[in-house]
């Protein structure tokens, strides 16, 4: 306000073309008056990106004490369009689905299996739990067959969810190595055919009678031998 009761116009410099839009680019005020102006961004067709624009202030008449003529300069950013949102959400839905529930299946149960995992019996007392283990399907021991049902488990096992690996022991059970093969996470079933050949394969192994042990059957012979000589004796006495 300078004193006087003279009206003032003002205008700001506008661009048709540009995106940036003036509520009020022209108005007339009284002194004492004031007048609030928006800037709004609205890209419309244009491209995406930053967009810039600058605006000044013209007065009519010039107020006598302004000295430079005020200048705003704004900045309006549009990005691209999301054209992979539906794609991202049907990957996060799946993940949703199938991923997460397995993978809070096994956190609970790291958490709450408190089951001490078992030991294996001794090295000498292993075919004698093979045998009992194994009645039902008469299966005959050898210290290969044997050796080689011992890497199958153990390689089954490895195979399983974190609960089973750390709580679990074969039992010399062909019956438990079966139930682990079924139970092997779905994000490992490419190992199950295999594991089923060679388990299909060991078992039919294993039903064929071995030929006797020429040291057992000297160890017995020594045995024997004695007691038959004696028998003749005992009956003349």
């Amino acid at each position: 306000d300078d004193g006087n009761d003279e009206k003032h116009s003002s205008s700001s410099s506008l661009d048709t073309s540009s995106p940036f839009l003036v509520s009020n680019p022209r108005a007339s005020l009284s002194p004492g008056e004031a007048l609030l102006t928006m800037i709004s961004y609205s890209p419309g067709a244009a491209k995406t990106g930053v967009s810039t624009a600058t605006f000044a202030l013209h007065t009519e008449p010039k107020i006598p004490d302004l000295k430079e003529t005020p200048v705003i300069t704004v900045k309006g950013l549009y990005p691209e369009d999301d054209n992979t949102l539906r794609t991202r959400q049907a990957a996060q839905a799946s993940i949703t689905k199938n991923v997460v529930p397995s993978m809070i299946q096994d956190f609970l149960g790291d958490m709450i299996a408190t089951k001490v995992k078992p030991t294996k019996p001794e090295k000498k007392r292993r075919p004698r739990i093979y045998y009992r283990a194994n009645r039902e399907h008469r299966l005959y021991y050898t210290p290969k067959v044997l050796e080689e049902f011992e890497a199958l488990a153990a390689e089954i096992l490895a195979a399983q969810k974190r609960v089973v690996r750390n709580n679990e022991v074969w039992d010399f059970s062909v019956a438990v190595l079966k139930r682990w093969i079924q139970d092997i996470p779905r994000r490992r079933a490419d190992l199950i055919p295999s594991f089923e050949k060679r388990l299909e394969k060991l078992v039919a192994r294993a039903k064929v009678q071995p030929p006797p042990n020429p040291i057992s059957f000297r160890i017995v012979k020594s045995l024997l031998t004695p007691l038959a000589r004696g028998i003749p004796k005992i009956a003349r006495d």
